[in-house]
């Protein structure tokens, strides 16, 4: 089960920096501020080993 909740944890983490990198890029950038759309500065990591050690 720990290994099932770290795999997704780092699955989150990469499609989180994919989003950060794709509205940091221009035309994408320009899209973004006009839709008030905003980097997420999460750390799933913290979240995770918090559930799973009140578990």
């Amino acid at each position: 089960m720990v290994t099932y909740i770290s795999y997704e944890v780092q699955a989150y983490e990469h499609e989180l920096q994919l989003y950060n990198k794709g509205i940091s890029t221009a035309p994408t950038k320009f899209v973004a501020r006009i839709h008030q759309f905003e980097n997420t500065y999460g750390d799933a990591s913290d979240d995770c080993k918090q559930t799973v050690t009140s578990n």
